[in-house]
């Protein structure tokens, strides 16, 4: 089930040398989600490369849906 990506959403890294890497988006600029790190660092992530679909991949970023 797709939904559209919402500011204060979370975003999981989906790279396997890249585990428990989450980002959380702020804003949305030009066809990208800006994204902040735990850390408070800035990434521009393509929104293209951001799935809602849940299923498994090895690239990409996917959203993390939280349980009510």
């Amino acid at each position: 089930m797709s939904r559209e990506i919402r500011v204060g959403d979370r975003i999981r890294d989906n790279d396997p040398r890249m585990p428990n890497r989450t980002l959380q988006v702020v804003r949305f600029s030009g066809g990208k989600a800006v994204c902040l790190d735990w850390s408070g660092r800035r990434f521009f992530i393509a929104l293209p490369r951001i799935y809602t679909d849940g299923k498994a991949r090895k690239s990409g970023f996917s959203l993390i849906e939280v349980q009510p």
